[in-house]
């Protein structure tokens, strides 16, 4: 996040009228022999004054050019997260400027105007000079003003009257402040609020910076749900190429995500690879994927080398991501002789065991106790993991694999979230060759099938179509499963292993699961703590997570400060474990030093552990009977509890210690 101006770049004049009368004087020298006659005004408006002469800037233009037609600006704001987020907190504002003779407006790093709200009267007046959306005020454009001097100088800034190099935009005064892409130094908007010159105040500019970091927050947390989703899709896609590098495209050809084996095989960094890079640093991949841009049905794979040590065999899939954009799955495979050592050695690899679950909590100790028991279960029921994400509802399903008597069989885990609803049934009981449209001549086995003699492991369950619900129902009752457009079943033998972020019970209360399913799944259920209910466990979790991420990229171990300790006990960890996994690895790639410190933390965690000390706060009126009446009405559960109360569950156990 950027910072907000020193005490050295004031920019908010002490006395206006004094600065307006001499930069007045100024412009009308400048405007006539290119001279500054007394002042000159501020370096900063003096510099682009002179680069606007260079330029041949018509000093006397009363109208901006305009730069987006309507369906241009339109096809912007449903396409673009800056529009889409912009907008809605621009909106949220609109009734407090009504009344101020001002208006707020959002424009993109080109200094294209894309939203307006505020005073309507202010707006009308400004519409004259095409101060309005689809309007571009870049300095190149319009000279000196509060989108395009921000978006030049890359932080915030005022241009007061006569600063601006044009005249008829001299009767105003803008306010901007820049909106920097996640995570990064670049600017992507402008966020400015204009008014006329004869009220300047702190406070506008002061709202200014607020509502852009505001833009910035929220276009960071967009960030990482999409991260998030792309995490998940590439999950998805590398439980049905386990040995692959995979690498995602959009349809448009702009790169989207690839994993760690691509990583490896292709030598680009994770996190900074983007298609100009792709097509820089390999041109004969970049060639041979051209052709398949504009190609919907189907494509002939196609090798190259990647280095002078690998060549490189590249599969492409079509599919689908979580928003239902179309894209591309390169696949990924080594020729040589190099690839069956790899192949090899990934084919012997074990999956999880209980060892490798870490943690001392009541909760989770109970959880593992009950997977034991379910990996001893020679009628091999079926089991049901219940979790928020990223609390490890997959490594617990592997640990059950490996602890059971199928721990030589496959383990298949299949994500039905992931899938859209029309191709969950095909991927798990398969297909008959010319069962539908787009099936391939021989047909194609489904999941069940590949995990016979093994575990299957269907996540998200509760993501899945009733349809299907009422074909797997039938799968277990029969051990046998009958493929699309086929009217023979196949017998079956693996263990059912399902998961779900929801609670399958209340969803069949609410007839949106099937009751006699979920009977079924959960003949062992198994409730997997969040990490915020696993305090003790927080700091050991932490370091080993952090200490396995700097071994891997061959840095000394990191050392957490107790500020951070302190942090990371009273964060609520929405994400969970995978949460904590992504914030320690991101530790072992930016932290200098050896300690990590309260620098290190993201902004969104300190400012969420905020809000959790106002619960606190708040907590302290609630007198002990009513959390003993609360707990009664919710029979002990104390989820319900802490809902009904309106405090979080962790909240309410601290309470209950104490």
């Amino acid at each position: 996040m950027a910072s907000l101006p020193s005490s050295q770049e004031t920019l908010i004049p002490v006395d206006p009228r004094k600065l307006t009368a001499e930069t007045t004087v100024a412009w009308e020298s400048f405007i006539q022999n290119g001279q500054f006659s007394g002042d000159k005004p501020r370096p900063v408006i003096a510099n682009s004054w002179e680069h606007c002469r260079e330029i041949g800037l018509d000093p006397e233009a009363m109208s901006a050019p305009t730069a987006l037609s309507f369906e241009r600006l339109k096809e912007y704001m449903q396409n673009h997260e800056l529009g889409r987020c912009g907008v809605d907190i621009l909106d949220n504002y609109s009734d407090l400027l009504s009344d101020s003779d001002h208006v707020l407006v959002l424009a993109d790093k080109q200094g294209q105007m894309l939203h307006s709200v505020g005073q309507v009267e202010t707006q009308r007046q400004l519409e004259r000079i095409n101060f309005m959306p689809g309007a571009c005020w870049s300095e190149e454009k319009v000279g000196p003003n509060g989108i395009g001097t921000v978006l030049s100088l890359g932080r915030p800034e005022l241009v007061l009257g006569p600063e601006h190099y044009c005249q008829g935009w001299q009767s105003w005064v803008c306010y901007g402040a820049p909106i920097r892409a996640p995570g990064k130094e670049s600017i992507i908007g402008v966020v400015d609020i204009t008014g006329p010159a004869r009220f300047v105040k702190n406070e506008s500019l002061a709202l200014t910076i607020s509502i852009a970091r505001s833009i910035e927050q929220v276009l960071e947390i967009q960030h990482f749900k999409i991260r998030e989703q792309r995490q998940a899709l590439l999950d998805n896609l590398e439980r049905q190429w386990p040995h692959e590098g995979l690498l995602l495209l959009h349809s448009d050809g702009d790169f989207l995500d690839l994993n760690l084996r691509a990583s490896q095989m292709l030598s680009l960094d994770i996190r900074s690879s983007t298609k100009k890079i792709l097509a820089k640093k390999l041109p004969q991949l970049w060639k041979n994927l051209q052709p398949a841009l504009s190609i919907t049905e189907g494509f002939n794979d196609f090798i190259f080398s990647a280095n002078e040590q690998i060549e490189l065999q590249c599969r492409i899939e079509p599919i689908q991501t979580t928003n239902r954009d179309s894209a591309w799955v390169l696949v990924l495979t080594e020729r040589r002789q190099k690839q069956q050592k790899t192949i090899s050695t990934c084919e012997e690899k074990k999956y999880f065991t209980f060892e490798d679950i870490k943690g001392n909590s009541v909760f989770l100790q109970k959880a593992i106790r009950l997977a034991k028991a379910a990996s001893r279960d020679k009628l091999k029921n079926p089991v049901l993991l219940q979790g928020e994400t990223g609390t490890g509802k997959e490594l617990v399903a592997q640990a059950i694999h490996s602890a059971s008597d199928q721990s030589s069989g496959p383990f298949i885990a299949i994500n039905c979230g992931a899938l859209p609803a029309d191709l969950v049934e095909s991927e798990l009981f398969g297909y008959e060759g010319g069962a539908f449209t787009g099936a391939k001549r021989h047909g194609m086995p489904g999941k069940f099938e590949a995990a016979n003699g093994g575990t299957i492991f269907l996540d998200e369950i509760d993501s899945m179509p009733v349809y299907v619900q009422v074909k797997l129902l039938r799968v277990i009752e029969e051990n046998a499963v009958t493929r699309i457009g086929n009217y023979q079943a196949n017998p079956v033998d693996c263990r059912i292993i399902t998961a779900s972020g929801q609670n399958l019970r209340e969803l069949t209360e609410a007839g949106e699961f099937r009751l006699d399913l979920y009977h079924r799944v959960s003949v062992l259920e198994i409730d997997l703590p969040a990490l915020r209910d696993r305090e003790q466990d927080i700091t050991l979790l932490t370091e080993f997570i952090t200490e396995e991420a700097c071994q891997s990229i061959g840095r000394e171990p990191l050392r957490l400060s107790a500020a951070v300790e302190k942090v990371l006990m009273e964060y609520s960890w929405p994400g969970n474990l995978r949460e904590l996994y992504n914030l320690c690895h991101r530790w072992a790639l930016t932290v200098e030093g050896s300690n990590v410190t309260i620098e290190d933390i993201p902004d969104h965690f300190l400012q969420a552990i905020s809000f959790v000390y106002e619960q606190n706060e708040s907590l302290k009126y609630l007198g002990n009977d009513l959390i003993e009446q609360t707990l009664r009405e919710s029979k002990g559960n104390v989820s319900q509890a802490a809902k009904k109360l309106g405090i979080a569950r962790s909240t309410l156990y601290r309470r209950l210690k104490k």
